[in-house]
């Protein structure tokens, strides 16, 4: 993944994923932006969380969770 400066400062970042798991993905790139963008909020938005790692086979609820590195570096996500 690469990041770089665009020409308009920017009040917030929102990360847009299709489908999350562990929430992998979406931590690395948060910690991309992060690294080029310090001082900007960074938000995920995912239209679908899996439960397992199993196909989807309906919407259940939207929740707000949250995707957290664990101390073996790998990503957590909750709930």
């Amino acid at each position: 993944m690469e990041v770089s400066r665009g020409m308009l400062p920017l009040e917030t970042i929102t990360i847009v994923d299709d489908f999350i798991t562990s929430g992998a993905t979406a931590f690395g790139a948060f910690l991309r932006l992060s690294e080029t963008f310090p001082d900007v909020p960074i938000r995920v938005f995912a239209l679908v969380r899996s439960l397992s790692d199993d196909e989807a086979d309906e919407i259940i609820s939207p929740v707000i969770g949250s995707i957290k590195r664990r101390k073996n570096g790998l990503a957590t996500r909750r709930p």
